[in-house]
């Protein structure tokens, strides 16, 4: 009799931990799937171009931002740099903000690393500097000055990829009038190493963005308490099967 209440209780027990570990697994898919549907565009980029500094071309209609490498100033400036603009007039200075890119793998040599810079002058400026020295001091007094507020290491895959810009952002919002926008280039690689990033005018809608993303710490920590909820229950469902019966 103890030996088949003992292999009862243990059938038991090792169906009721397959249902939970099945249970565990699907609350964690659920959790990750709520977490990411978090993830809110809050805004788009109202203007981006691209333009290679030694002929200041300005590209505003094109579907792609092409980068390149600078050089210092004084040295023959051979390279595209980007501009992209924000409206953020609608944000509230809660929550966090990530400057959200994607790359074109069709056309960009990847894998790739972008410098993100605040800019601290009107790019119409930078346009009418009218020579190559003259663009390329604007952009050192202007992108170069300061570090970058990030770098984004572009993977050959694809995709979506993220910067948090919270920081500038809610400066921005702050303070309307300092908002003239990013600037982005390429760091490191070879002279013709080019990544392009779609542009506000992809027919897909693939261009520069800010989005709340909601951190991937998240996603893990909600799945382990899915895990530790279903141990625990599994725990208490055996310890009442275990126990003899009044009978």
């Amino acid at each position: 009799m103890k030996g088949n209440l003992a292999m009862r209780f243990l059938e038991t027990a090792t169906t009721m931990g397959r249902s939970m570990v099945r249970w565990a697994s699907g609350a964690a898919v659920v959790l990750a799937l709520a977490a990411s549907s978090r993830a809110e565009v809050l805004t788009t980029a109202t203007y981006d171009t691209d333009s290679y500094v030694y002929f200041g071309l300005n590209a505003a209609r094109a579907t792609e931002i092409t980068l390149g490498a600078p050089l210092p100033p004084g040295v023959d400036p051979h390279y595209n740099v980007g501009f992209v603009k924000f409206d953020v007039s609608e944000l509230s200075l809660s929550g966090a903000k990530y400057l959200e890119l994607e790359p074109n793998t069709a056309t960009a040599v990847l894998p790739s690393a972008v410098a993100i810079a605040r800019l601290y002058g009107n790019t119409d400026d930078y346009f009418a500097a009218g020579s190559a020295p003259g663009r390329t001091a604007w952009l050192a007094a202007n992108a170069y000055g300061q570090p970058p507020l990030a770098t984004m290491s572009i993977s050959a895959s694809g995709g979506k990829h993220y910067a948090d810009i919270t920081p500038l952002v809610n400066h921005w919002i702050a303070s309307p009038a300092d908002n003239y926008g990013i600037a982005l280039w390429r760091v490191g690689g070879n002279d013709f190493d080019s990544p392009e990033l779609f542009s506000m005018n992809d027919p897909l809608g693939r261009g520069p963005a800010i989005n709340s993303v909601p951190e991937p710490g998240t996603v893990a920590l909600a799945s382990m308490a899915a895990v530790g909820l279903a141990v625990t229950c599994l725990r208490r469902r055996a310890a009442r099967a275990a126990r003899p019966s009044a009978a």
